[in-house]
Parts: structure tokens; sequence; C-alpha cells
């Protein structure tokens, strides 16, 4: 069933974790915007968005990795400006 929040003008351009309706789409291969491969954005928490297929009615939540939210684990911290400098001063 497609959800009420489901908008044809709130749209996002990513694959779908259940159908391949674009695997053989010239412009979804090209990573650009195609007017037959889009999921409705349903809501948004800063990174991550809920989505759903519009061909399969699938519904999950995907992270962007872009914005505000979570951070990797692997990446470590930046020195503070006077380690950076190296005047042995502590911050």
């Amino acid at each position: 069933m497609r959800d009420p929040d489901a908008r044809p003008d709130r749209r996002v351009w990513t694959g779908c974790v259940v159908c391949p309706d674009g695997s053989d789409c010239p412009e979804c291969d090209g990573r650009r915007t195609c007017e037959r491969h889009w999921r409705f954005l349903l809501d948004a928490q800063g990174r991550r968005v809920f989505l759903q297929c519009p061909r399969c009615l699938h519904r999950w939540w995907h992270d962007t990795r872009f914005g505000v939210g979570g951070r990797e684990h692997d990446v470590e911290d930046l020195p503070a400006p006077s380690e950076a400098a190296g005047d042995g001063r502590a911050a």
C-alpha cells in the first residue's frame, strides 16, 4: 500500500534496496536524475531519509552520509590549533 505521506513533489534519486528497477537505465548508471526511477521522500531526520519505492512499495531508512549526524568511528580528531603549529602550548 502506498504510504499516505508519499507525494510526487518530494522525491529522492537512489536505488531501491528490494527491486532493481533502475539497473538498466543509462541516466541512473550515469548518476543523473531520471524521470522514471525515483523514490518518495516520506521523512528526513538529519542525514537519514525515510523512502518508499513507487514500484514495489517497500519502505526503508537510508543514510545519505551527508550533513549532520553520526561520524565514522575510524576518523581521528584534528589536532588543536596550538598543537598543529608545533609551539608546544596546550590548547
